[in-house]
């Protein structure tokens, strides 16, 4: 089938997946100490682009040429009309894969987000061969997937939903609500799998508290799975690519996820593959997100930690508080005074090495607060930005803010990406666009710096 076992029929969400932000790839890679040797314009391509909205907001706000793929026609329909700054192919992985090659297409990024975790082994083939003949030399792939140990015993559990599934009549929405009835009669029956498998106990109570627009696509597709880390660190091997680092900021830091005793256990290790693995199964990791490199090089200490006091950070909410932090004093304290210091001058970008000296605090306490206060989406690294890319995001900013959604996301060249706010916020981002005169409640240096106003 044209599908290739993806569910059709019911609406995807709308989303942004930070983790896709070129700004945010590349800053992971500096805490890992890889190089980046990229140009300001880069060649970007997001292979499954569900909605759209990543590709839309990160070809609105970076320079270069983005393209996506994916075979859903609704998908791509809605994806142009966000992103008529992107080139939308509305194809297989295997025509797309054809068409590159025949195009001599080549990419500095090529992503995609849990794409993985549901396609066949035939798309993951054409994948392979996209990434084999088409990323670039330094050229860097996000990938994200659903994993294992976390998945243990959710994995059986999906395989037997989805019989339920498939077994009944009716539309693609009524079929996944009577698997969800029967799946709940069937957690209620005395059962050797859930006694010895209590982890399946709390996947069930996920699983039924899930909307069905987020359950359809990420967990009902004939092709779900799940992967181990050294799986898909062997599967990019055969792409001439080597993991670079996690693409989570905090991972970087395994003193604030993991114990000493578990640490000790660690650097026993020789082979940093093998460390990365067992780490999941400590914190029983049930999604990763990853990025590999084509000849991957490192920079030397001191070129990491310039690079690193270079980079500049910007607030991205102005109520910014960490639940949690108020119990530890003196992390709350050093998160103070960096919140402090980044409202400042008009919320203007500081750099890592403006925040040390003004708060008198070391790179690595900057550096593990950053991570936190990025994890939250409290801030964001920073770019020089241009004209054109002002003037575009300007542009998706006032069709974004026409939008009845909960969640809008507005685009800001200087983070590369973009960001959330709610309807409420909108309504008075509205209000003073339409009429500059009126008083407002706005902070208008925090939504200036940031581009929207």
């Amino acid at each position: 089938m044209w599908n290739d076992g993806y569910v059709m029929g019911i609406d995807y969400i709308n989303a942004y997946f930070y983790g896709l932000n070129p700004l945010n790839i590349d800053f992971n890679l500096t805490l890992a100490g890889v190089k980046n040797t990229k140009d300001s314009s880069i060649s970007y391509l997001e292979l499954g682009f569900g909605k759209g909205y990543s590709l839309a907001l990160h070809s609105v706000c970076n320079k270069g040429e983005f393209i996506g793929v994916d075979f859903n026609p609704s998908f791509a329909f809605n994806t142009k009309e966000l992103s008529p700054n992107s080139k939308i192919y509305n194809e297989s992985f295997k025509d797309f894969y054809k068409r590159a090659i025949s195009e001599k297409m080549s990419f500095d990024y090529i992503v995609l987000h849990g794409v993985w975790s549901w396609i066949n082994s035939k798309n993951k083939k054409y994948i392979q061969k996209i990434i084999d003949k088409c990323l670039n030399i330094g050229g860097i792939v996000y990938i994200s997937y659903n994993s294992f140990p976390g998945w243990e015993g959710g994995y059986s559990l999906q395989k037997i939903l989805k019989a339920f599934e498939e077994r009944q009549n009716g539309t693609p929405t009524t079929k996944i609500k009577n698997s969800l009835e029967i799946l709940e009669q069937f957690s209620k029956i005395p059962m050797s799998f859930l006694q010895q498998n209590p982890k399946a106990k709390e996947e069930i109570l996920y699983i039924l508290n899930q909307d069905i627009s987020v359950l359809a696509h990420e967990f009902f597709n004939k092709h779900w799975n799940c992967h181990h880390f050294l799986d898909i660190a062997e599967m990019m091997q055969e792409c001439k690519c080597e993991f670079a680092s996690s693409a989570n900021v905090l991972w970087h830091f395994d003193d604030l996820t993991l114990s000493q005793e578990e640490l000790n256990f660690i650097n026993t290790l020789q082979c940093p593959l093998l460390q990365e693995q067992i780490k999941d199964f400590f914190v029983n990791r049930k999604f990763r997100a990853d990025l590999f490199i084509k000849g991957k090089c490192m920079l030397s200490t001191q070129e990491r930690e310039q690079k690193l006091l270079k980079t500049a950070f910007v607030l991205l909410r102005e109520d910014a508080k960490i639940q949690g932090l108020e119990n530890i004093a003196e992390v709350q304290k050093i998160y103070s005074k960096i919140l402090n210091f980044l409202t400042l001058d008009n919320f203007a970008p500081k750099t890592i090495e403006q925040i040390i000296q003004t708060c008198d605090i070391t790179l690595l306490q900057v550096l593990q607060i950053l991570c936190v206060m990025m994890t939250y989406q409290i801030t964001a690294p920073t770019q020089n930005i241009s004209q054109t890319q002002i003037q575009n995001a300007k542009i998706f900013n006032h069709k974004a803010l026409q939008q009845n959604h909960d969640k809008i996301y507005l685009a800001s060249p200087l983070i590369g990406g973009g960001f959330s706010i709610t309807q409420q916020e909108a309504t008075k981002i509205r209000d003073y666009l339409n009429n500059k005169n009126l008083p407002t409640n706005l902070n208008l240096g925090f939504y200036q710096q940031l581009g929207i106003l």
